[in-house]
């Protein structure tokens, strides 16, 4: 595997520094957009002068995704592109227009206060676990999921403690999720059954753990 790479590649050390770019803008808390833009706008320049790539493919690369003639190296790297994203920002606009349906129509009043009942008899954080392992079950994906939950669990947690514990709960439960696109996509890539779930340890570990942190606080 490592001659693959060493044969198509050329593996300077020069090219891991977008990785560790992201890693301390992130780290300095710089904006996510201009994290990104400034990656890939550094990648461009490696894959330029030391990939050999041309101005022409690189822009293909960026609107339709990576290819590699070599087919067990294609079947490693391809992907991405802004075209395959195009479908995944569909979903997440239209997952985004119920915030505004759920704020204004009050349907989830009477489900708030189930909720805030089950964050008194247990933890915040546990009414929020238990939002989300519903709503990822509901949704099927992730971007819905978090926006129910967000929006369910807004009046137990301030804004700030809210995001983390959502970033704890609904994105990593959705992975455990058979029917979810966070689950089902990746196995059905990988040709695996739905049971190589049960080895996702850190996606029912971090749950859990935080929820026992959070009794431990309450206590």
């Amino acid at each position: 595997m490592t001659f693959l790479f060493q044969e198509n590649y050329n593996l300077n050390s020069v090219t891991i520094i977008p990785a560790l770019l992201i890693i301390l803008l992130s780290v300095l808390k710089v904006k996510v957009k201009l994290t990104m833009t400034i990656s890939i706008i550094l990648s461009a320049i490696i894959a330029l002068f030391f990939q050999d790539e041309s101005i022409a493919n690189i822009v293909i690369y960026i609107i339709y995704g990576y290819t590699n003639k070599n087919i067990e190296l294609n079947t490693l790297m391809q992907g991405g592109g802004i075209i395959s994203m195009l479908k995944v920002s569909f979903i997440v606009g239209i997952s985004s227009s119920y915030s505004g349906i759920f704020a204004k129509t009050g349907i989830l009043k009477k489900i708030k206060e189930v909720i805030a009942n089950i964050s008194r008899k247990t933890t915040d954080f546990g009414a929020v676990l238990i939002t989300a392992i519903l709503s990822c079950g509901i949704a099927c994906n992730q971007s819905l999921a978090t926006i129910l939950t967000e929006q369910l669990c807004n009046e137990i947690m301030p804004k700030k403690k809210l995001a983390i514990a959502i970033e704890n709960t609904v994105i990593i439960i959705a992975g455990l999720i058979p029917w979810s696109i966070a689950m089902a996509v990746p196995l059905r890539a990988l040709n695996v059954e739905n049971e190589a779930g049960l080895y996702a340890v850190f996606l029912y570990i971090l749950p859990l753990w935080n929820f026992l942190l959070s009794i431990k606080t309450k206590k």
